[in-house]
């Protein structure tokens, strides 16, 4: 699981501006990882992995991207400073 939200970070940042792209990315990313482990387990075990792993790429970026980004622009707020709101 960690290594599937390692792999995503490449097409996050280098696509990060192009949409499409991105998306496009997603949807292989996606369909590789779901057939590559459909191929090893049953069906049903698939579908959990694929689900286990898109829950743990959602915690992370969470947790590595939007928290200490939020924090920062709280402690701007708090000292009264414009935050860059990107």
């Amino acid at each position: 699981m960690i290594v599937g939200w390692l792999i995503t970070i490449s097409p996050c940042v280098t696509l990060g501006k192009s949409q499409a792209a991105f998306a496009g990315i997603w949807l292989v990313m996606t369909a590789c990882g779901g057939l590559g482990i459909g191929a090893r387990v049953q069906r049903r075990a698939a579908y959990i992995h694929v689900g286990a792993i898109f829950g743990t790429i959602m915690t992370l970026n969470v947790w590595m991207r939007i928290l200490p980004a939020q924090r920062g622009m709280i402690a701007a707020a708090a000292a009264g400073e414009k935050f860059d709101a990107r």
